[in-house]
C-alpha cells in the first residue's frame, strides 16, 4: 500500500539505478542522475564483494538465506550483477569516482574466463566489457537560454542509436563533465568529448552529426 516492505535485492538496486541513468538521458533532469549516483553508492555498500569482486544477490546479515549467492548469467532479465557493473562504469565517468570503475574492471577480470567460454549466457556482461574497451563519447548538452524542453540537438540525439554515448545535461552539478559548460550565444549547445579529447562546442545538428558518426 505504498510502503516498502522487506529487504531489497541487488536486482532492485541495479535495475532502478539503470533506469535513473536512462531517465536523465531522456529528460535531462539532473535529479535522475543524482539519484542514480546515490543508488549505486548503496549498491556498492550493500552488495559489493571486496575480497573476490562482483556483487552478491543479497545483503549481508540475512537470516532467511543459507548463503549469499552471485549470478552473472542472463535469464528472462539481464544479470543484475552485469547491470551493476555497467552502472559503475557509466557513473564513474559522470562523477569521476575511480573506485567504481576499478570495481567494474575487477569483476570483468574475474569473469573473463567464463565470458570466453559462455558468451551467449552473459550478453549483458559483454555489453559492459564493450563499454569499457571501446571509446565512449561524452555528450554534454547545454539547453538554450529560453528552452522549455529539448531543442533540435536533443531531438537529433533521441533519433539515433548511440550505444557508445553518454548524454549529460549541464544542469547536473557535481560532475566534472559539466564544469564551465554553457549555451553559446544563448543557443542549445553540445560538447562532445572522447577520452581526454574534446571537440569545439557545436550548435547545429549537422555539426553534431559529424562528431557522433
Amino acid at each position: 500500500e505504498g510502503e516498502a516492505a522487506g529487504q531489497g535485492t541487488l536486482e532492485d538496486y541495479a535495475f532502478l539505478a539503470e533506469s535513473f541513468i536512462a531517465l536523465h538521458e531522456a529528460t535531462l533532469d539532473p535529479v535522475w542522475m543524482e539519484r542514480a549516483r546515490e543508488l549505486h553508492a548503496q549498491t556498492v555498500a550493500r552488495f559489493w564483494d571486496e575480497e573476490h569482486a562482483g556483487y552478491y544477490l543479497s545483503e549481508a546479515g540475512r537470516t532467511d538465506l543459507i548463503a549469499r549467492m552471485k549470478d552473472v548469467d542472463d535469464n528472462a532479465l539481464p544479470s543484475s550483477m552485469a547491470v551493476a557493473v555497467l552502472n559503475g562504469l557509466k557513473l564513474s565517468e559522470v562523477f569521476a569516482v575511480e573506485e567504481w570503475k576499478k570495481q567494474s574492471e575487477r569483476t570483468l577480470e574475474v569473469y573473463a574466463g567464463y565470458l570466453e567460454k559462455h558468451p551467449v549466457a552473459v550478453t549483458q556482461l559483454l555489453i559492459a566489457l564493450d563499454w569499457l574497451k571501446n571509446p565512449v563519447k561524452e555528450v554534454v548538452l547545454a539547453p538554450a537560454a529560453d528552452a522549455r524542453g529539448g531543442g533540435p540537438l536533443k531531438q537529433f540525439i533521441d533519433s539515433r542509436y548511440l550505444p557508445h554515448a553518454l548524454v549529460v545535461s549541464t544542469a547536473l552539478q557535481g560532475s566534472p563533465l559539466t564544469e564551465h559548460r554553457s549555451p553559446r550565444q544563448g543557443k542549445e549547445t553540445a560538447y562532445v568529448c572522447e577520452g581526454q579529447t574534446c571537440q569545439a562546442p557545436v550548435t547545429e545538428v549537422e555539426a553534431l552529426r559529424k562528431l557522433l558518426e
